[in-house]
């Protein structure tokens, strides 16, 4: 995670033993933005802490990319990376997050709305509510189409992913409100707004937390 190259562990859950690894990627370090294909191909990108240091030229930095696992495979699949920049028409980018259906989401820096601050940290650039929503098929190298229903300036903080839905943080410029937006329904809809500043979220007691909790006991 971070500046420098993807490596890729493969961990059998049964044994909790690594059974392979693979360093072949050229991707910028990945975090947890990942997405799952219907064939059940693994896609695996950066976050936009990532892609922002990439775009402030750091050292030993590798352009953000998304990189492919076959479904049942133990490397990564040399025959396909995304240049995630291109999809978007040159702007510092991250993800996918998933959306289900073989589609997955970008977000892009917007440099034309606010330029980048150079004197700001990968990490701070990151919450610069400068950030579009990009819609792009997984597995192609076609370009991503913007969501226009999203206003420009989100930031690129945080999603997760429950029941199906895909749901995004966004903060109003002052901060005194945050909406959860459901990304996966078209047009895209407000799930929930608070009269605060929501920095993330989880899910407590989900049936697959609860199945996780019986599989593996405190040891």
């Amino acid at each position: 995670v971070g500046v420098g190259r993807t490596d890729v562990w493969f961990v059998d859950p049964e044994t909790d033993q690594v059974v392979a690894t693979d360093t072949s990627s050229q991707c910028g370090g990945v975090a947890q933005n990942a997405a799952t294909a219907t064939d059940g191909d693994f896609y695996i990108g950066i976050s936009g802490a990532t892609a922002m240091e990439h775009a402030l030229g750091l050292p030993g930095s590798f352009p953000p990319c998304a990189i492919r696992i076959r479904a049942g495979a133990r490397e990564i699949d040399t025959t396909f990376m995304a240049d995630l920049n291109a999809l978007t028409g040159g702007l510092p980018t991250a993800g996918p997050i998933p959306l289900g259906n073989n589609r997955a989401l970008l977000v892009a820096y917007d440099t034309s709305n606010i330029p980048i601050d150079t004197s700001l940290a990968s990490t701070e650039l990151a919450f610069v509510q400068s950030w579009d929503l990009y819609e792009w098929e997984l597995g192609t190298q076609q370009p991503a189409t913007r969501i226009d229903s999203i206003p420009t300036g989100t930031s690129a903080v945080d999603t997760r992913r429950f029941d199906g839905r895909t749901l995004l943080i966004r903060t109003a410029p002052d901060r005194s409100t945050t909406a959860l937006l459901d990304l996966s329904a078209r047009p895209v809809e407000t799930a929930l707004t608070v009269t605060s500043f929501l920095v993330s979220f989880v899910r407590l007691g989900s049936q697959q937390s609860t199945r996780m909790a019986q599989l593996h006991p405190p040891r």
